[in-house]
């Protein structure tokens, strides 16, 4: 495993239907113009409406300019799919594919049905920069409240690599940031609220050879009245040293709001360390107060070198991440379709 893989030719995880029923979609993305700001990662976004979702559509093929996403620069992107209804929400992500993957986003518009969504973001994702996050949730007009330290920026006007050696005076910041968002992380107020509910999260790690990960894994839960965002999964129950490794059920401790019925979940790590390629058997969500449990079977990698090179992952109850209804088939339940995605390791 390694974690920046050789390129290879970029494709959309999304299969585009033909039904007339379709809707054109503008996307405009603006990159930032802070030094270092663009990224050669592979960028996607996924696009929640009251009717349907577009799962993790790659933007790959900007309408003006050659070479997507570089500073300061605005692309437009335009594609046909199923009309969502009311857009909701929108999840922006990249894959830290490359070694100058770090990306600065200053905002996102989604234009479709003649109307258009403004999706303000102004920071940085990147595993090096202020929460270390590469894939971000967002509502309509509403800037990320997550804590952002600002970019440590280089003299030189040149693209930051993600393992670049650091001098000594970033080292000390970078040391700094990170005990701020371990914190962060920590300290939630929904650890401390009165009201604060008790969950039992379960990972599984697969028993097969390299399937361990030595990256900072992360969890949010997503319920029908209330959701948690992004989680360290950092001291287990049992407080062993060394997490996920290889064959071993690791178990940990949250407490969060009540976030009612739980509808689905996402894993995730950072890409962090050589071997950070991480092979997931199953997870397991308990609700200790009234003992419900939600399983959520994986068996596959998330690693940026094997299958789909994902490594953040939305799950719902019960389903295989390759079961997911494609999106020609009503999902009963939630009363939504969900684009096909290939999740087949290579």
């Amino acid at each position: 495993m390694f974690l920046f893989p050789e390129p290879t030719p970029a494709t959309s995880t999304v299969n585009e239907p033909s039904s007339n029923s379709n809707k054109r979609y503008t996307i405009t993305v603006q990159t930032g113009s802070v030094a270092s700001a663009g990224t050669d990662a592979n960028v996607f976004l996924s696009l929640y409406g009251d009717k349907n979702k577009i799962i993790r559509y790659q933007l790959q093929k900007s309408k003006n300019n050659s070479d997507p996403f570089e500073r300061g620069h605005k692309d437009e992107f335009e594609f046909d799919n199923i009309d969502i209804g009311q857009l909701k929400t929108i999840t922006i992500e990249h894959d830290g594919s490359s070694i100058t993957s770090g990306w600065y986003l200053d905002f996102i518009d989604v234009t479709y049905n003649n109307n258009t969504v403004n999706f303000p973001i102004d920071r940085w994702l990147a595993i090096d920069e202020g929460d270390k996050r590469i894939s971000l949730e967002l509502e309509p007009n509403t800037k990320p409240t997550s804590k952002i330290a600002p970019a440590v920026e280089n003299d030189k006007e040149e693209k930051r690599s993600s393992i670049s050696p650091m001098d000594e005076k970033t080292k000390i910041e970078y040391s700094s940031e990170k005990a701020d968002y371990d914190d962060f992380f920590d300290n939630d107020e929904d650890t401390n609220a009165e009201n604060a509910t008790e969950y039992e999260i379960t990972v599984k790690t697969a028993d097969k050879r390299s399937a361990g990960t030595d990256a900072n894994v992360y969890i949010s839960l997503f319920g029908d009245k209330d959701k948690l965002e992004r989680r360290q999964l950092k001291e287990a129950i049992d407080r062993k040293l060394n997490l996920f490794e290889s064959g071993a059920t690791d178990r940990f401790q949250v407490f969060a709001v009540d976030f009612g019925k739980l509808k689905r979940i996402r894993i995730e790590h950072d890409g962090r360390g050589i071997g950070s390629g991480w092979y997931i058997d199953s997870i397991e969500v308990r609700y200790v107060a009234r003992n419900e449990t939600y399983k959520f079977p994986v068996d596959r990698w998330l690693d940026s070198g094997e299958g789909d090179k994902k490594i953040s992952l939305d799950l719902e109850p019960d389903k295989k991440p390759g079961q997911l209804k494609d999106e020609n088939n009503t999902d009963q339940e939630e009363g939504n379709t969900e684009q096909k995605r290939d999740t087949t390791d290579e």
